[in-house]
């Protein structure tokens, strides 16, 4: 099973190659940011478990995902 640093690593290459993006820790977690503006973020080395990533989606995506695969995918508690 990979560590979280290397899916850390993987994460970063992936956001960061996209124009303008940038990283930027926020409440103690790594966050990627497009001028200024979030669009993904996890929960890094600091939390217990898996490594999780949150990223921004089009309205009714986050319910098709969650329906295609339902033990993987979830919606991040509020």
């Amino acid at each position: 099973m990979p560590r979280i640093r290397d899916l850390l690593k993987q994460l970063r290459r992936i956001c960061l190659a996209l124009p303008e993006a940038t990283e930027k820790t926020a409440w103690g977690e790594p966050t990627f940011r497009v001028r200024g503006k979030m669009f993904a973020m996890c929960n890094g080395e600091s939390h217990p478990g898996p490594l999780e990533v949150w990223i921004k989606a089009l309205p009714g995506a986050q319910e098709a995902l969650v329906a295609s695969d339902p033990k993987r995918e979830h919606r991040r508690p509020s």
